[in-house]
């Protein structure tokens, strides 16, 4: 039992060592460099996080079990880059007092970090749970629906946020952020400059600037908010990695040289950022045609990424197994009777960077058709999930289909899914959802939309799987940075097609991404037939369409068709001897 005394000289040791712990983090920011780069730029930083750490040590001794004292210096461990010590002290608060919500939120905070998502959503929803209205803890899952570009439930989120606190400046920059994620961009722009008023030396805010001018194809723009970022943090991968991207774009050999350098830093070693350095220098050694540094850095940034995702490709296989099991064509037949009469739809599947940003774009550059982008509403309404990563459960949901598999199911979420498209575009004749991801859920889509349109889209497989190789995803894609991982994923995800068509009479328009290159006025004219739409010559003019574009192509569809892409592996194929073994 702690005296009077005890409590007291506690509670002045916490006032402490958070007020030094504020003056760090202002520092930090002063600097623009928040938990990264500036910790090599004054030594003042580290005497303020050091002397923070001490007081709160201070504290423990007294009593080793204080719950604040414990969290608090997690929190100071993880505002200098750590984790390991970090999620130790936020563990051992919560096993000291399991019914607060801080260090809940606080771990959660951790994991996001580092990208471990789905202990991330876990933290979260505990410390929600426990405190429905603790704002930082909605603030962060916003966040990370952000990150994860899930636009439904960012949006919910961060609405909560600001509109509990619109000053808050957390809560405007998601807000703004997830604005500009559901396709308000002008609004989403202006509540970010907001902030920036508020914070001008953010460098995450410039650089969600940069992206968005990106996907609207401003890339001049684009490339003012990026330098910007990277003029502030001469260590933020993330805008070198954005301005790798522009084929003209010029670095110096210095600021090669730093970011080289920088890898060997202990703080960076098998994070994200690492990973997009390198990707960085992949691209620009690339460009300065030296091949062989160029792809051992594209090596190094992909096992970062395999590491960080820890895959587990036999989850996967059985996801696709009980796929085939309960589904049919008298299950599709049968249920779709219960399925909604809409043609609205037009879904476009198929493996990512297969040519469906490429469709999408030619077909949203018809008059009749709105291109919506890649919509997750199917997924969350379904709690159908594109991959069996998170405790098996997307191989559970499947197995309980004929718990939910009901005649008022079927016809409220087809009802729930055209209320959400027709909130994008009520004018249009079609709505086109481009999740490559959908290809899991083709069976339930005929089954939903009996009378829509679907289009596979099927591109050579090295090329596909090459460009799934040198390309860093905003969503966990588990299985595209590995290799052999990526030959075999491709080939379950071509038995699954052939499934759904053959077995099951799924019908869809399988677009060749080769012919469409090769032949374009051709396969366009089919397209369109297949769609029931007249032909119209903007729908050749698509690189001209001033539409969002979210997608890692939102470069190349701001261009005319082009052979670029096509053997582009062809320089590395010495060591890509054992994804192109894998597909063979």
């Amino acid at each position: 039992m702690l005296s009077e005394s005890q409590r007291t000289t506690i509670l002045d040791f916490l006032q402490k060592g958070i007020r030094h712990h504020e003056n760090a983090i202002n520092m930090v920011r002063n600097h623009g460099a928040f938990g990264r780069g500036a910790l090599d730029k004054t030594s003042n930083i580290k005497t303020e996080f050091k002397k923070a750490e001490k007081f709160y040590e201070k504290a423990l001794k007294i009593d080793n079990t204080n719950y604040d004292a414990l969290r608090h210096l997690g929190i100071v461990d993880l505002d200098q880059g750590g984790f390991k010590k970090s999620e130790r002290y936020f563990k051992k608060a919560i096993s000291v007092w399991s019914d607060r919500y801080e260090a809940y939120n606080n771990l959660g905070s951790l994991y996001l970090r580092f990208d471990n998502i789905d202990e991330a959503v876990k933290n979260f929803n505990i410390c929600l749970k426990l405190n429905s209205n603790y704002l930082p803890a909605i603030n962060n899952i916003a966040t990370l629906y952000i990150k994860l570009r899930d636009s439904e439930k960012a949006l919910k989120n961060a609405s909560l946020a600001y509109s509990a606190q619109p000053s808050n400046p957390i809560a405007i920059k998601n807000f703004g952020a997830a604005k500009i994620l559901n396709g308000e961009s002008t609004e989403g722009i202006v509540l970010i400059k907001d902030y920036l008023k508020l914070n001008s030396v953010d460098f995450e805010a410039l650089n969600m600037l940069g992206n968005c001018y990106m996907d609207l194809g401003n890339f001049d723009l684009a490339v003012q908010y990026y330098e910007k970022a990277l003029a502030l943090d001469t260590n933020d991968g993330s805008a070198f990695y954005s301005l790798s991207g522009f084929k003209n774009y010029k670095v110096s050999k210095n600021d090669i040289d730093r970011f080289a350098r920088k890898l060997s830093d202990p703080m960076l070693e098998g994070t994200n950022e690492a990973a997009k350095i390198c990707g960085a220098l992949y691209k620009f050694y690339e460009k300065n045609k030296n091949y062989e540094k160029a792809f051992n850095y594209l090596q190094q940034s992909n096992q970062i990424k395999n590491k960080i995702l820890s895959p587990n490709l036999t989850h996967e296989k059985n996801y696709y197994a009980e796929i085939k099991n309960q589904f049919n064509k008298e299950l599709i037949e049968e249920n779709s009777k219960y399925g909604s009469k809409s043609a609205k739809p037009i879904f476009i599947v198929g493996m990512p960077r297969s040519g469906t940003t490429l469709i999408e774009q030619i077909l949203a550059s018809h008059s009749e058709v709105y291109g919506a982008g890649e919509l997750v509403y199917l997924a969350n309404i379904l709690k159908f999930q594109s991959y069996n990563e998170e405790n098996n459960a997307a191989l559970k949901r499947v197995k309980s289909i004929k718990d939910w598999m009901t005649k008022e199911n079927i016809s409220k979420w087809g009802v729930e899914y055209l209320s959400k498209i027709n909130d994008l575009s009520n004018t249009e004749k079609h709505v086109t959802d481009k999740l490559p991801h959908n290809f899991i859920r083709l069976g339930l889509i005929k089954i939903l939309f009996p009378n829509s349109k679907i289009i596979y889209c099927k591109r050579d497989a090295i090329d596909n799987c090459y460009s799934l190789f040198k390309s860093l995803f905003h969503q966990p894609h588990y299985y595209f940075y590995d290799q052999k991982l990526i030959g075999l994923y491709y080939k379950m995800h071509e038995d699954l097609l052939n499934f759904w068509i053959n077995e099951c009479n799924i019908e869809m328009y399988c677009l060749d991404h080769e012919q469409l290159i090769n032949n374009p006025k051709k396969i366009v004219t089919e397209v369109l037939k297949y769609c029931e739409l007249e032909w119209e010559d903007e729908c050749m003019n698509f690189h001209k369409n001033k539409r969002i574009v979210r997608t890692a192509s939102n470069m190349q569809v701001r261009e005319p068709i082009n052979k670029k892409s096509i053997r582009a592996w062809g320089k590395y194929e010495d060591n890509l001897q054992l994804m192109i073994k894998t597909l063979q």
